[in-house]
């Protein structure tokens, strides 16, 4: 009996590593990972690694009471703790591990003798947490982070295997499949958001992007039970079962966006290149086209002036995108970090985000920088000839943009030529 439930262990963790790594081509793997705790040690199922992302995964299999709760609440009070509830305690008890020292370590067993590996938790900008489930519970899963029977945790995503193979099947880009994981643990958080099936947050995710901010924007405190949104995902299957040609649902992603991403990931320079991605992949619909377009009109601007245009976005998803096109005047390494540290004591954030792209002869993204700047990291020294380089960066912005519409001011509740997406008077224009 032992050596048939070690086996079926065995065959369920790599299961699941193995969907990861479909998931996440080149990820690095741990299973079976032991680690210290005060009296003793634990074991933890796997921990996977992206590039600056982890993955703490326990993976439980056990017979799921079938027998209706309303007939024995008891038992499936028992069944969801064992399946449940004891793995994110588990997921719980690692990321804590993970988070109390610069570097941990894990072992191949409970002795702690034999090193297995060591985790830096400054080398990672998230740490995402997975219980997952090998018998197929689909529907109580998915509603099992709302359900106080569980004491489930938030951040914690409770998922079948099943719907972790559609994840697989579904998903063609890691950072596609990590912006949604972003999402999802989200949802784990938003007392708006009901589901009743797992695959009803791919569905909102293709439709809505950030949608718990959708569902929070029109809740008004109350929860909203979504529905039916994985209906087109059931239409793709049906019909590719069918062997029909048939278009995959997804998001519509501008193709600037898509090369940056694509690029981000690839590049061994780059720190935290997932949590570059996720900001571009947060940016509304709206937003990314305007990102994606200003890369065209910058080029074809610094075609006819034959210098680098930095284009500057105050606000929430406040950026810095500088366009590097063949034969032009670029602008400095240490002048782009003013315009940088500038954008950031102008609009007040915490972080701002440096974006460099350069374009070849045919208007292609060649190569792509990306840093994440931060407010506190700047020396206080600067800050004032900083602030005023930042009014004189604001100064000229509205000063073209009038020229250019033949506007003699702004209105206050125009939308604001930084391109924040906010009204003039609560952004740029502000007293």
């Amino acid at each position: 009996m032992e050596r048939w439930k070690k086996s079926q262990t065995d065959a369920s963790e790599n299961i699941v590593g193995y969907i990861f790594s479909e998931l996440l081509p080149g990820c690095n793997v741990y299973r079976s990972n032991h680690y210290k705790i005060k009296g003793g040690s634990a074991e933890n199922d796997l921990i996977i690694g992206y590039k600056d992302v982890l993955f703490v995964i326990e993976v439980k299999g056990a017979s799921f009471t079938y027998t209706p709760a309303i007939l024995d609440l008891s038992a499936h009070k028992v069944s969801i703790n064992n399946l449940i509830q004891k793995a994110e305690k588990q997921c719980v008890r690692v990321k804590k591990y993970i988070e109390s020292s610069p570097e941990v370590m894990f072992y191949k067993d409970d002795a702690l003798k034999e090193y297995s590996f060591s985790l830096r938790k400054g080398d990672y900008s998230q740490i995402y947490m997975f219980a997952v489930t090998v018998d197929d519970i689909n529907e109580i899963a998915a509603a099992i982070e709302k359900i106080e029977i569980a004491d489930a945790k938030e951040d914690i995503i409770s998922i079948s295997i099943d719907d972790l193979w559609v994840y697989k099947d579904y998903f063609d880009s890691p950072t596609e499949f990590i912006h949604f994981i972003k999402q999802r643990t989200m949802a784990t958080r938003a007392s708006s958001v009901y589901t009743f099936d797992e695959l009803d947050h791919l569905g909102l995710y293709i439709n809505h992007n950030m949608y718990t901010l959708q569902a929070d924007g029109i809740a008004n405190g109350m929860p909203i039970h979504f529905n039916g949104y994985r209906e087109d995902l059931d239409r793709y299957y049906a019909d590719k079962l069918l062997g029909k040609k048939t278009e995959k649902p997804r998001q519509s992603i501008p193709s600037y966006i898509e090369q940056i991403i694509n690029k981000l990931v690839i590049k061994e320079d780059i720190k935290t290149p997932l949590q570059i991605t996720n900001f571009l992949l947060d940016l509304s619909s709206d937003t990314k086209s305007y990102f994606a377009e200003s890369i065209s009109s910058i080029a074809l601007r610094e075609k006819e002036l034959g210098r680098m245009i930095p284009a500057i976005s105050f606000g929430d998803a406040s950026y810095s995108l500088f366009v590097n096109i063949p034969d032009i005047t670029v602008i400095s390494q240490d002048e782009r970090k003013d315009y940088v540290e500038a954008n950031l004591i102008k609009s007040g954030s915490e972080v701002c985000y440096y974006i460099y792209v350069s374009l070849d002869d045919m208007g292609r993204i060649a190569d792509v920088d990306a840093t994440l700047y931060k407010r506190i990291e700047i020396d206080s020294e600067r800050v004032e000839k900083l602030k005023a380089f930042g009014d004189r960066i604001v100064s000229n912005r509205i000063e073209m943009f009038r020229i250019r519409d033949n506007k003699k001011k702004i209105y206050p509740n125009e939308p604001c030529p930084c391109g924040s997406g906010k009204k003039y008077k609560k952004c740029c224009g502000r007293k």
